[in-house]
This record gives C-alpha cells, sequence and structure tokens, in this order.
C-alpha cells in the first residue's frame, strides 16, 4: 500500500495493533514506528531522502527495513529543508496518530528534524526585522514550535544563534574598521545596547549575566578592538567610561585572567609608546601622571606602572649604550635613572661597567681647550692625586663629582673599581707614554710632550696604591727617565702636585 493510499482511507486514524502486525514487544515496536514516522516526515519536508525513498507500507524489494540500524543512522543526518505549512501539519498530524507515537517521541522527532529549517527561520527574520525581534519571538516563533512539539532547550540554542549570528554581523563591522574616534565609540555603543535590548545582557540579583558573547578566536584582534575603544573614549570624552568598559569586555567573553591579560598586554604597549614621546626630555615616574586614569582601565596596580618604567629605561639604555659609552653617556643615562643604579633597570656585566668607568675617566684625562700651541686640560694633575673612590657627593662639574656619579650609577662593587683603576694605569698611562717618548726622541720635543706625559702622570694617579710594580710589567719600557722627570717639572702644577709626580715616576723605576 503506498503512503498516498494511506492518507485516503479510513485505516490512517484508526487503531493498530503494531506489537501483533510486526510480531514484536512494544519498546521494538515503538522505535520502528518512530523511525518509519521520522523517514515519512523528512520526505515531505524537503529531506533529500532519495537514496532511502520507499513507501512506508511496501516492504516487498527488502530495501526500506525499519529493523535495520543502517537505514536509522543515515536518517540522523538528514533534516527538513522547510517548516510544515498548515495543510502539511494536519498531514503530519494523521500520521501521527496512525503511529500511535507519544509526545514525548514526536518532540525528540521534531527536535531532530526541524532543527535546520527552523533555525534558519529564525535567522531570516531576525534579519528581516531586528527592531521586532523580542515580540516576534513571543508572538509567532515560540508559537509555532510549540506546536512543532520542540524541545524547550533546543528551541532556546536556536533563538540564541539567530541573536548570535546578528550580533556577529554587527560585531564584524568593529572587526573590519577599527580607525579610533567617534564613529567608532557610536558603533561601540550601539552593539552594546543591542545586547541590552535583545536581553542577551541582562540582571540577576543586581549582577550581571548574559546569554552568550562574540568570539573573535583571535587576541591580537581583541587587542586591536579594545585599544580602539579605549583612544576613542579618550578623544571623545577625556577619559574611560569603566562600566562601558566592563560592557564591550562583556561583548567578547573577556573576563577574569583573560580580560587582565588582554588589557595588561595592551596596556603595557601603549604606556611603551607615551613614554617614546620623552626621548629627549628627562624621565620619571612623574612622565605617568598624565595617565593616571588609565591605569585602571588597563587593570595596572602601582607595582605594574613601576615595573613598565623599569623596562621602559632598560629598553631606552640598550637603544644607545655601545661599548664606546663614556661621560656624554653617564650624563645621558642619569636623568633615566636617577636615584637608581643601572642594574636596577637591566642586567649589567662586570665588563661593561668596568669599560664604561675606564671611557670615563679617559674623556675626564682628555678634556680640555686648545689654547695657542698646547692643550689646557680641566681635570688637572691635582685633580687626579685627590681622588678617592668610596663614593660622595655627585656633580658633573668637579672630577671628584664625575667619579661619584659613576661608581653610583654603575653600580660598581669595589673590586671593580680597584680592576678599573688598574687597566686604567696600564692602558691609558701606557699609551700616553708610548707617544710621549716617541715625541722626544725628535729635537725639541721635551716642550711638545708635556701634553701626554700628563695625561700619563693623571692616569698613573688613578692606580691603587701598591699596584705600581705590578702595572710596570704592562708598561712600555722608559730607557730615560730624566727626560720624564723634565718634562714633570714642566707641567702646570702645585709644588706638592710635582712632588707626588715625581714620587709616582721613581716608583715606576724603582719597581
Amino acid at each position: 500500500m503506498s503512503s498516498k493510499k494511506l492518507f485516503i482511507t479510513s485505516s490512517l486514524g484508526s487503531k493498530v495493533n503494531w506489537c501483533k502486525e510486526m510480531d514484536c514487544d512494544e519498546a521494538t515496536a515503538r522505535k520502528v514506528c518512530g523511525i518509519a514516522y521520522e523517514e515519512e516526515l523528512l520526505r515531505r519536508t524537503g529531506a533529500y531522502v532519495e537514496h532511502i525513498e520507499d513507501d512506508i507500507g511496501d516492504v516487498k524489494d527488502h530495501y526500506f527495513n525499519p529493523f535495520d540500524p543502517s537505514i536509522y543512522n543515515r536518517l540522523n543526518y538528514l533534516y527538513s529543508e522547510r517548516v510544515p505549512g498548515e495543510l502539511e501539519l494536519e498531514n503530519i498530524q494523521k500520521l501521527q496518530q496512525f503511529f500511535d507515537l507519544p509526545p514525548e517521541d514526536i518532540s525528540v522527532i521534531h527536535t531532530k528534524c526541524f532543527s535546520y529549517a527552523l533555525s534558519t527561520h529564525f535567522c531570516n527574520v531576525m534579519k528581516k526585522s531586528p527592531r521586532e525581534w523580542l515580540d516576534k519571538v513571543e508572538s509567532e516563533l515560540v508559537p509555532l514550535a510549540q506546536k512543532l512539539y520542540i524541545e524547550e532547550r533546543p528551541l532556546d540554542m536556536m533563538l540564541r544563534k539567530a541573536e548570535y549570528d546578528y550580533l556577529m554581523v554587527e560585531a564584524n563591522r568593529l572587526m573590519m574598521d577599527r580607525k579610533p574616534g567617534k564613529d567608532f565609540e557610536e558603533r561601540c555603543d550601539y552593539i552594546i545596547e543591542e545586547f541590552k535590548r535583545l536581553k542577551v545582557f541582562y540582571s540577576k540579583n543586581g549582577n550581571h549575566r548574559q546569554k552568550f558573547s562574540i568570539s573573535s578566536h583571535n587576541d591580537n584582534l581583541l587587542e586591536e578592538i579594545m585599544g580602539a575603544f579605549i583612544i576613542s573614549h579618550c578623544d571623545v570624552y577625556g577619559y574611560v567610561d569603566q562600566r562601558k568598559l566592563d560592557e564591550q569586555c562583556a561583548v567578547y567573553g573577556m573576563c577574569g585572567d583573560f580580560r587582565r591579560k588582554i588589557l595588561n598586554r595592551l596596556g603595557r604597549k601603549f604606556y611603551h609608546r607615551f613614554l617614546r614621546k620623552f626621548s629627549e626630555e628627562e624621565l620619571s615616574m612623574d612622565s605617568f601622571k598624565e595617565l593616571e586614569h588609565l591605569h585602571r582601565t588597563y587593570e595596572f596596580t602601582d607595582q605594574d606602572v613601576a615595573d613598565i618604567y623599569k623596562t621602559h629605561v632598560g629598553i631606552r639604555i640598550r637603544d644607545w649604550y655601545d661599548p664606546q659609552a663614556g661621560l656624554d653617556s653617564l650624563k645621558r643615562l642619569i636623568p633615566l635613572i636617577h636615584d637608581k643604579n643601572i642594574s636596577y633597570f637591566i642586567p649589567f656585566e662586570r665588563s661593561r661597567r668596568v669599560q664604561w668607568l675606564f671611557n670615563i675617566v679617559n674623556d675626564c684625562i682628555n678634556h680640555g681647550v686648545d689654547k695657542a700651541d698646547t692643550r689646557i686640560y680641566t681635570y688637572t694633575v691635582e685633580d687626579f692625586m685627590q681622588l678617592t673612590y668610596e663614593g660622595g657627593e655627585e656633580d658633573f662639574e668637579s672630577l671628584q663629582g664625575i667619579i661619584n656619579t659613576a661608581i653610583r650609577a654603575l653600580h660598581m662593587t669595589p673590586e671593580e673599581i680597584e680592576i678599573s683603576r688598574i687597566v686604567i694605569a696600564e692602558e691609558l698611562g701606557g699609551a700616553a707614554l708610548e707617544k710621549a717618548m716617541q715625541m722626544l726622541q725628535v729635537k725639541g720635543g721635551i716642550y711638545s710632550a708635556d701634553g701626554e706625559v700628563s695625561k700619563f702622570v693623571r692616569a698613573m694617579a688613578v692606580a691603587p696604591k701598591g699596584t705600581i710594580p705590578s702595572i710596570k710589567k704592562n708598561l712600555p719600557v722608559i730607557r730615560n727617565y730624566e727626560l720624564i722627570r723634565k718634562v714633570i717639572m714642566m707641567l702646570p702644577c702645585s709644588d706638592d702636585a710635582l712632588a707626588k709626580s715625581i714620587k709616582m715616576l721613581n716608583e715606576v723605576e724603582q719597581a
């Protein structure tokens, strides 16, 4: 008997003893009737069933066999293409009576079969009438679902999907056009209001709740969106509305540690860019006063801000530091580190600290002005003779102030200071002595060698006590000490400084 004939015979509405007809127990009969009903339902509502098409009552060809699990498994992958109209629904209800299916079985079958068609229908309604959505849900969509015996939870999921798809389209516009400004701020506000209007955002016991959020699946994209949101609010209002920030984060499912990670990373980038504005200015924690209203926005603690400053100063030092760094670099360093030392901001190896102090002393030895045929050095022999290396008052005017500044800023240990002093005496003193002896070999060289001899004396004055014998091993061999003494006696310095200079040369000679 064909399915068409079944619909026009009185037997369709009659009671059939399916257990007797199929010679099986009640559970098996109910399952088989459910499978047969599902196949006919799919056929009537546009599902692609040609590959299993067969009349319900015609089993002579043995192709359609409700007892065969493979048939049922194939039905699992088939869905109705359309929602049934009134006439189709009447015929479907007659089928339900014919198979004597209970409401719970019908509900399971309909929920599965109509999930695609209903979801598509809901999305179309939302697309055509987004402003009337809530009214449509109450007046049309829920009654339709109830008429079709759709289960409550799947129905709720289909409604949420329609809302999600609609809001996702709106959110995608933000993802595609992230230029900060009033327009961006207004679009963000519109999406937030849509979340509220559609009751995706709601309040329960005074607490924020939401049905779902929009996922970008890309942390970098989220950073850009939130960055544009924050900048837009600063441009439009001069500050970031914390409530709207919370809502914007909720739109994209940013909460807890994930939200903190995104905002922290975004804030660190922004703060570093902000500090770059002061590349030629003095940096301090006061630079952040302009950004205090953003600390909460980026979820920074006071320690976080201090760490950002510390990291930025370290980056700045690395940018311009090189092995030739000397006095000028020290002057550039102090406005960055203030009363701290360089090791507080970046790891700084001993060899670099020693080299930097060496370069500073070298700059001080050579610092001066040329007058006529001679050079007047800024820091005299007396200055070098009187140096101490225990720290103290800092400045960039006196030699002692410079050394004190360098020792503190470079975080020099007593051992490192001693190593530096020995290297200065050996290398700077040795180089100056070599040039002086070459000049002395020329006629009249005694009058031109005073500059190099002055450098030699000042470099040797830096040497720690008792180290002259070991330093001498690395100095050029002096063949005429008397000539060196004559030049020392011509140096423009006090009698006490001359006496100490001669004594130092004698130590070298006797070592």
